[in-house]
């Protein structure tokens, strides 16, 4: 079949002229949201690493620690509501930690605890026992704020009595305890937990999201997340963020940790997610933030101290086959 001169000119000019509509004009707005069903369980892994560089310490060079934790918890629907919003119940399976320090490495095993570790050890120890098994409860809304968390302060409170009247126990204990609160952990969630707009979004969009909490070391903090959708398809979203920490500047001074003062400077990060758009959940994040930060104060000695630190965190969250 010959084609005529007029036809083949017409599908060149076709051709041509949807070749030079710009790529955005064929982007298509995706909704990004929670999809949940009640009594179904999602299983995750966490594996976080922290290295810290500590500088200023009297008579001391420059220290290096190392820190690398894993974790794995299961996310149970006990409750939703007929406008979407959820309530989860979350039980870590497992909790280990390894840290590297100039003294030597410590290892602590939810699975394999140490008769023999010494005090602040046997804490972290029972705290991980603790926390293994026991039920947490989350309530989200169908973006993926974090309307409530609930358990950690109350599990941090049972255990208080179990601790050893011992300095070094006690001190291990309350600062485990601080970063365990609900507010801290509604924090974690929040920034591993993407939050999404209300209203569809295209490639290239963008939106932003802020959370501001206590903290008993550096004072109230405020954590914005400006996040990106990168591409999208009729199955999976990839998004892009960008994490910023620092301290309101408004809000009282915290009375500092063994008298020190405590002072973040902003800290920065990005973070790359993928979200199954069809079955609305996440499937990974990873995020890689650095925190600088000074402690400043007098050692017991009365010796003046400045102090700084470098820590490096990155953690990644990845949903796992049943």
């Amino acid at each position: 079949m010959r084609i005529s001169t007029k036809a083949g000119l017409f599908a060149a000019t076709l051709a041509f002229a949807v070749a030079s509509v710009p790529a955005t004009a064929f982007r298509q707005d995706v909704t990004l949201a929670y999809k949940w069903t009640k009594g179904e369980t999602l299983r995750y892994r966490i594996d976080q690493s922290n290295d810290t560089t500590m500088s200023g310490m009297p008579g001391m060079p420059e220290v290096s620690l190392s820190q690398v934790a894993n974790q794995t918890f299961k996310m149970t629907v006990d409750d939703l509501t007929a406008d979407g919003v959820v309530t989860l119940s979350q039980v870590f399976e497992s909790m280990r930690m390894d840290l590297t320090t100039p003294a030597g490495k410590i290892s602590i095993d939810s699975a394999a605890p140490n008769a023999n570790a010494a005090p602040p050890e046997q804490i972290t120890q029972k705290i991980f026992s603790a926390l293994v098994g026991s039920p947490i409860r989350i309530v989200l809304a169908p973006s993926g704020k974090v309307e409530k968390i609930e358990g950690f302060t109350q599990l941090m409170d049972k255990m208080a009595a179990s601790v050893p009247a011992d300095p070094a126990a006690t001190a291990a204990f309350q600062n485990l305890r601080a970063g365990l609160s609900d507010d801290q952990m509604k924090a974690m969630f929040s920034q591993g937990f993407p939050q999404f707009p209300a209203k569809p979004v295209k490639p290239g969009d963008s939106w932003s999201n802020t959370l501001t909490l206590p903290n008993p070391a550096l004072g109230t903090t405020i954590t914005t997340v400006a996040m990106t959708l990168a591409s999208a398809d009729g199955e999976t979203a990839k998004l892009a963020a960008k994490v910023k920490v620092e301290t309101d500047p408004k809000a009282p001074a915290p009375p500092g940790m063994m008298g020190m003062k405590t002072q973040l400077t902003a800290a920065n990060g990005d973070s790359e997610m993928l979200f199954d758009v069809a079955k609305g959940r996440l499937r990974s994040a990873t995020t890689s933030i650095t925190l600088p930060m000074t402690m400043s104060g007098n050692a017991p000695d009365g010796t003046p101290v400045n102090m700084k630190m470098n820590a490096k965190s990155v953690v990644k969250i990845e949903l796992m086959d049943k």
